[in-house]
């Protein structure tokens, strides 16, 4: 586990790592329940897509391994 600093606050950087995982799971969904209209709005689709590679991106770096005495600070 690492502690995960943002602003004045402390986190455990895996239970950031589990809201990540949800926010993923439910743009997944969403992405495909867009996809799946009729005439799907490319700008919302779009928009999904970008937010769904920015969490993986986040999650990857959660789940990288530091150092367990490390703390990873994070700016608001």
């Amino acid at each position: 586990m690492t502690r995960l600093s943002i602003g004045d606050i402390e986190h455990n950087s895996e239970d950031v790592a589990l809201k990540v995982e949800s926010d993923i799971a439910f743009l997944i969904e969403r992405l495909q329940l867009l996809e799946q209209q009729q005439t799907p709005n490319s700008v919302i689709v779009q928009t999904y897509k970008e937010m769904l590679e920015s969490r993986y991106a986040v999650l990857q770096w959660l789940r990288q391994a530091p150092n367990s005495h490390e703390q990873i600070a994070a700016s608001q």
